[in-house]
């Protein structure tokens, strides 16, 4: 049987290598829960790719030595929910996760 420790490695593992193409960035763990019924792991994983990244308006030139390098704004984050098995490690599924708009 895996840990939690371990479930979150192969999860994030799992996504660098099937994202590699698009560029994602700040990958990390952001919820897990045991399924004791299926055996699994479910672990969410959050990263940003590249088309979430809207450009900031430009900096006057003058402002450029007060304000320094310029920020970027991140628009949205993906979410992934990696369904981990606990004997083998494998990811099982892989499904969006969501998030519902505060009221």
């Amino acid at each position: 049987m895996i840990d939690v420790t371990q479930a979150v490695a192969q999860a994030k593992a799992y996504v660098k290598r099937l994202f590699a193409g698009e560029s994602i960035l700040h990958v990390g763990v952001e919820e897990v829960k045991y399924d004791e019924d299926q055996r699994v792991w479910n672990v969410t994983i959050g990263f940003f790719r590249e088309w979430d990244v809207k450009s900031p308006p430009p900096t006057p030139a003058y402002l450029e030595p007060i304000i320094g390098k310029r920020h970027q704004e991140w628009t949205r984050r993906t979410f992934k929910v990696l369904a981990v098995e606990d004997e083998s490690g494998d990811v099982r599924s892989m499904t969006n996760r969501v998030l519902s708009a505060p009221e």
